[in-house]
Parts: structure tokens; sequence; C-alpha cells
């Protein structure tokens, strides 16, 4: 085989290849919309009744749903951190406390997905999380930047807050070497969720 054909057949190779992996990113993110289609309603609809239970839902399973007017958010969020996960949702870390618990609820998100626009979010900016059927509204206090070694963030402690977490730089190539946290305190009283209107 000549050099020259040998170096474009390479070439092919290289452009299928990454095509491929193109089409595998692709595919992962595109679960995204889909769940969150399916699972749009349901959160609101399946707490609102008498008799709810307050364990932890199985990992995998919708939890709340996560609104931030100020960056025009609103998703279900998701039991669980793992990789599948959080393609579909945000994540509720397991084992941190539910919404609207005295401890520290904790969601973490990718920044090129839901959470890409944690970086606006300034003190005094309103978070809410509708879990069995009644809305918690939190105040953000803080935000900060830190090193994935920095786990202080994931203690529980003794005080209703809400942790969002992503990684950081936002707009960084390849795998982010920090972590943006942000801290929004439980504010008022919770209010009954209303329920979503259906269309004869």
């Amino acid at each position: 085989m000549h050099w020259r054909d040998a170096r474009a057949l390479a070439g092919a190779s290289l452009i299928l290849v990454g095509a491929a992996a193109l089409l595998v990113a692709l595919t992962g993110y595109l679960q995204a919309p889909v769940w969150q289609s399916i699972h749009a309603e349901e959160v609101v609809e399946a707490s609102s009744g008498p008799n709810v239970p307050t364990d932890h839902p199985a990992t995998g399973s919708p939890l709340a749903r996560l609104r931030i007017p100020k960056v025009q958010l609103d998703v279900a969020v998701i039991e669980g951190t793992r990789p599948k996960d959080l393609l579909k949702a945000p994540g509720h870390l397991e084992g941190s406390a539910l919404p609207g618990e005295p401890e520290n609820c904790i969601l973490a998100g990718h920044r090129d997905l839901h959470f890409r626009r944690l970086g606006e979010l300034r003190p005094g900016d309103r978070i809410e999380l509708t879990s069995e059927g009644k809305v918690y509204s939190y105040n953000v206090e803080s935000h900060r930047v830190i090193s994935p070694s920095q786990r202080r963030v994931l203690e529980a402690g003794r005080e209703p807050i809400l942790t969002l977490i992503t990684c950081y730089p936002f707009r960084f190539v390849g795998t982010a070497p920090k972590r943006y946290v942000v801290i929004a305190r439980l504010d008022a009283t919770p209010q009954p969720a209303a329920l979503p209107n259906h269309r004869e």
C-alpha cells in the first residue's frame, strides 16, 4: 500500500472513531430531556395525596422538583449521583438530608447541563424544592470555588441548608479541576404544592 493511501486510511479511521465517540456522548445527553419529560409532573402528583412516605426513594427515581427563577431552571431531581443519574437530572446525594429537613440537603449536577448557569446566582436569590406535596423555599447565602478534596460542604451539619455542587470552571475543556458550590438556607414555612393543570 502506498504511504499516502495508508495516511488517508488512518485519517478516515480517526474521523470514524471521533464520530462514534460524539454519537455516544450525544446519546447520553439526550437522556436528560426524555427523562425530564416523563417525570415533569410525577413528583408533585405522586406526593400530593395523604399518608405520603418520608423514606428516601429508590436510587434512580424522582425525588423532588427544583426551581430557580433567577436562571429559569425548573427540573425534576433524581435520587442518586451516579454518572447515569446525572445525565438525566440534578442528583440528590444519597444519605444527605431530604428537602426541608434540618440538615444539609445536597444536590449535584453537570456544569454543561442543568447547572450550567449556577454561577449567576447571588446572595438573596430564591431556590425552591417541591417534595411530598410541599414547597420548600431557600435563600442563597454564598457561593465558593473549592477543590474536590475539600469535603466539608458534604457534612450533614445541624441547620436546614441546601448545597448545590457542580464542576468548575464552567467552560473548561476536559475534566474540570475545581468544584463550584452554592449554599442556600431554608427560609420559610413550607407551602402546599399546586397541582399541575391538566387539559382535557
